[in-house]
């Protein structure tokens, strides 16, 4: 019985430390292939001053982000205080839902087609920048939607 047990325990071992193998060669091939690609986090340098706006596009950008963040804490709030929430109808929730849906994706339109393609080369930042900071508020923005979507329907 010994045996078969010490058996068992060896061929476990065995294709345990195989699947490992095979998981480290997958993460390996991954990072590989990462490296080869054009575009990593590790060749933007944002630490330059050549990243990001400059002049009153990055004042307004920041300006245009505090606004939102402070939109979002409302919509929130309003969201979990139930007298608020179902104010005349649930007509406050309606429309903080309305608000998170809609001037996310708006501003992230006018930010590209009206910021970015309208700013002279020298002030503007690469186009993968760009788009790496617009995909991470793009995904940042759903959460957001699914939460306060979320807090709308439950009762």
């Amino acid at each position: 019985m010994e045996s078969l047990l010490q058996e068992v325990t060896f061929v476990g071992r065995a294709k345990f430390k195989h699947r490992i193998d095979h998981y480290y060669l997958e993460v390996v091939n991954m990072d590989n292939e990462l490296q080869r690609s054009s575009f990593t986090s590790s060749n933007l340098d944002y630490t330059s001053s050549s990243v990001g706006f400059t002049g009153w596009r990055k004042y307004f950008i920041a300006y245009s982000t505090v606004i939102f963040i402070i939109i979002a804490c409302a919509c929130i709030l309003i969201m979990l205080q139930y007298n608020w929430a179902h104010w005349n109808h649930k007509l406050a929730a309606k429309i903080a839902l309305l608000l998170s849906g809609l001037f996310p994706p708006i501003y992230l339109w006018f930010e590209f087609n009206w910021l970015w393609k309208n700013a002279p080369n020298d002030e503007r930042p690469p186009l993968e920048v760009i788009k790496h900071s617009q995909e991470i508020a793009r995904d940042l923005w759903i959460a957001f939607v699914g939460l306060i979507t979320l807090l709308y329907f439950s009762d």
